[in-house]
């Protein structure tokens, strides 16, 4: 009886885990099947990949199957044992697969997004204005978040081209709020052995927003973009001390 319980609890265990699989396929399935970046070559591709993703489920699932309709012939507690941790190994693997794809799929997902603001930026500066601290500081805007879609990966490349953007930005116009802001949010996610944290933190929104309260909301030919956001990373710094 006690080897009975032990067996239905690990199926329990995997099945869980296979109803994690399905929800995650849906979940990004969705996203994949409704989002204009991906091209119909990439989502033919990427419904061969679920595909083989689901088959393997599948056969995980007719393994476990299996172990419950033992218990109607004869079967040893060990042999069922073997089959059930034989198959929980497959759907551990079936679930790593289909998260490190969705990974690489949000991944290129959020590459495509910041291409579309990087073209229309471009188009902004070759109107005739040039660089200005405005551009400037887009530009280590979306340096940041591509860093981001890949932080270990992408950190030196957009790291440097985030912090020259905003030195330029800087030379330019030192009051402008959303050079310290871009810093604050920078660093706010940054972990703190790597020089993020509170206390190093809380300084740059805390000078954007002095900044910000100089600013003209009703000029609608500037932006002032960033007080919002700004004002939540204050209250959050200042409640985590």
């Amino acid at each position: 009886m006690k080897n009975t319980i032990a067996i239905y609890q690990r199926v329990r265990q995997v099945m869980d885990k296979q109803v994690r699989i399905v929800d995650e396929y849906k979940k990004c399935w969705s996203i994949v099947q409704n989002d204009e970046h991906f091209s119909d070559d990439e989502r033919t591709y990427m419904a061969k990949v679920y595909s083989g993703i689901m088959d393997e489920s599948i056969k995980n699932l007719d393994q476990i199957l299996i172990v419950v309709n033992s218990f109607k012939t004869q079967m040893s507690d060990g042999k069922r044992l073997e089959i059930i941790e034989q198959a929980a190994s497959e759907v551990d693997q079936t679930y790593f697969d289909l998260k490190q794809f969705n990974t690489q799929t949000e991944e290129r997902q959020r590459d495509a997004i910041l291409e579309q603001a990087d073209q229309a930026l471009l188009k902004v500066i070759s109107l005739g204005l040039g660089e200005t601290e405005e551009t400037l500081v887009l530009e280590a805007y979306i340096a940041n978040a591509r860093l981001a879609v890949k932080p270990m990966a992408r950190y030196k490349k957009y790291g440097d081209i985030f912090d020259n953007k905003l030195e330029s930005a800087t030379k330019l116009n030192p009051n402008n709020p959303r050079i310290y802001f871009l810093k604050g949010l920078s660093t706010y996610h940054t972990p703190k052995a790597f020089g993020g944290g509170v206390s190093r933190t809380l300084p740059f929104f805390e000078k954007a927003s002095a900044f910000f309260s100089n600013e003209q909301q009703e000029d609608i030919t500037k932006p002032f973009w960033g007080r919002r956001t700004n004002a939540y990373y204050l209250h959050e710094c200042k409640s985590s001390k």
